[in-house]
C-alpha cells in the first residue's frame, strides 16, 4: 500500500514539475493566431489603422509621409527616429516607399494577414488582396508601451 502510495506520488511530481518548472522561468506565453482576433484585437487594430491612414495619405498630391510618421501615436519614438535616420541617407526621394516596401502602391488595402504575439513584443505580416501584388508582404514590429500596443519596426525601419 505504501509503495502505490509512493508511486503515485513520484509520478505525480515526474508530471507537474515540468510544468512548476515552467511557470516559475517565466516563459513567455504565445498566443495562438488563430484565436489572436478575438485575444487581442487591438494588435490588429493599430497596424491595420495606420495602413489604412498612410494608404489614405498616398492618394493626395500633396502627401508628406514623414509629416505623417512625426509624432503619430501609433508609432513608438524609437520606430520614428529610425525611419528620420533612413531618410536622412536617402533623400527626399527614395526609390522606394520605405513603409510599403515599393515604387508603387497597390489597389487594395493591406491588411493583417498572420501574427505571432509573445508577451509584449510580435511580428505580423500584412499582404493586400491586389492580384498584382499577390506575393508582396510587408513584415511589422509591434510592442507594447505603457498598457499600448505601438509599432516599432516596419520592413527593415526600426527594431531588429
Amino acid at each position: 500500500m505504501i509503495t502505490k502510495i509512493r508511486i503515485s506520488f513520484l509520478l505525480a511530481v515526474a508530471l507537474l514539475l515540468p510544468v512548476l518548472c515552467m511557470a516559475q522561468s517565466g516563459a513567455p506565453r504565445t498566443i495562438n493566431p488563430s484565436n489572436l482576433l478575438k485575444e487581442n484585437s487591438a494588435v490588429n487594430n493599430v497596424v491595420n489603422e495606420f495602413f489604412a491612414k498612410y494608404m489614405e495619405g498616398t492618394q493626395q498630391k500633396s502627401w508628406k509621409p514623414a509629416t505623417f510618421i512625426v509624432g503619430n501615436k501609433l508609432l513608438t519614438p524609437a520606430f520614428q527616429t529610425s525611419y528620420a535616420e533612413y531618410m536622412k541617407r536617402v533623400g527626399d526621394n527614395p526609390d522606394i516607399d520605405p513603409i510599403i516596401g515599393a515604387f508603387d502602391i497597390p489597389k487594395a488595402p493591406f491588411l493583417v494577414s498572420s501574427t505571432d504575439i509573445k508577451d509584449s513584443k510580435g511580428t505580423l505580416l500584412l499582404n493586400t488582396k491586389d492580384p498584382a501584388w499577390k506575393s508582396h508582404r510587408i513584415t511589422v514590429q509591434i510592442i507594447k508601451v505603457g498598457g499600448e500596443w505601438k509599432i516599432n519596426g516596419i520592413n527593415s525601419i526600426g527594431s531588429k
